[in-house]
């Protein structure tokens, strides 16, 4: 039987530590110059300053005691590489995925009897992302694996707003961590006072990105991105904790939005299997469910199958 997950736990805490050790490894690997040079994913990551930073074994004479100039140093050389693959895209989802399962209640596995969904429907798999943001450590991890995926491929924005609701804490933590602009979009407008979708500063051209805390067939994002824009926002780029990987890609790209995930359901289950928090049993009839929902529901009920809600 699995011990309880206690956050405080250094022993149960340092698998994500040894997660991220392997950044390093891969880094030697690519660029042996870097050497003893320890790459570390910040809190903190601002655009002006590296995507990365080597650190460690400073040469005080040739560099001082300032660590941007370090910083600065290498910025370019680690940019580079980054340019061409990244090696840290693989390890880093690995990592987030570690997070999930060891959160309390974030992910959670109900094969024999299914878990039931908001719609009726049951489900194999069940993930509450508003678990996540009662451990500090971990919401900075995942802030930091956001703010390198969004400056990788986006670099910019106005404004970061989250999803009503699950999506607000991630989208108001990585904007206190990048010092940007924050706001929500709701699922549709109130009812009173000011009748606004969006609370925040979103305004005519502003260039928004949506943080958000899964995505599965993106029929919730596209009442997002069209209440953004519909208060005269540009939305081209939506970033999410999980990819479910069932067609929200193919979604947000039928109106010109790119997806950036931090991990899959497949990393997800194939760390679960590695550490033991799945066996193959649980991660075949998961596969199962994965490719047919209808089928997995309707094999363990006899409740009607409703059709999910585009």
């Amino acid at each position: 039987m699995k011990k309880e997950f206690n956050p405080n736990n250094f022993y149960q805490r340092r698998s994500l530590a040894s997660v991220l050790g392997q950044m390093n490894k891969r880094l030697w690997e690519l660029q042996p110059d870097l050497q003893g040079k320890h790459v570390f994913v910040p809190g903190n990551l601002e655009d002006e300053m590296a995507l990365l930073y080597a650190t460690i074994d400073v040469d005080k004479e040739k560099y001082g005691e300032s660590i941007y100039q370090v910083q600065e140093t290498y910025r370019d050389k680690i940019n580079s590489i980054l340019d061409i693959t990244n090696p840290f895209r693989k390890v880093a989802s690995e990592a987030v995925a570690l997070v999930l399962w060891n959160t309390p209640e974030a992910f959670r596995v109900n094969t024999k009897d299914g878990i039931e969904l908001n719609s009726g429907n049951l489900s194999a798999i069940y993930f509450n992302g508003r678990k996540i943001p009662a451990y500090p450590d971990f919401m900075n991890l995942i802030s930091s694996f956001l703010q390198i995926e969004y400056i990788r491929t986006t670099g910019g924005a106005d404004v970061i707003v989250g999803g009503e609701s699950a999506g607000i804490p991630y989208g108001t933590w990585f904007a206190k961590d990048t010092f940007m602009p924050n706001g929500y979009v709701r699922k549709k407008p109130k009812g009173y006072g000011t009748t606004d979708q969006i609370e925040g500063t979103v305004g005519p051209g502003d260039d928004v990105k949506l943080i958000e805390d899964l995505i599965t067939d993106g029929g919730s994002k596209l009442t997002f991105i069209k209440g953004i824009r519909n208060e005269g926002g540009t939305i081209e780029d939506v970033f999410v904790v999980i990819d479910r990987q069932q067609g929200g890609k193919e979604t947000l790209e039928k109106v010109d939005v790119n997806l950036h995930s931090l991990t899959t359901m497949e990393d997800i289950l194939n760390v679960g299997l590695e550490y033991e928090y799945i066996n193959d049993g649980e991660l075949k009839s998961i596969k199962e469910y994965l490719n047919d929902p209808k089928a997995w529901h309707e094999a363990r009920t006899e409740r009607p199958w409703n059709p999910p809600k585009k």
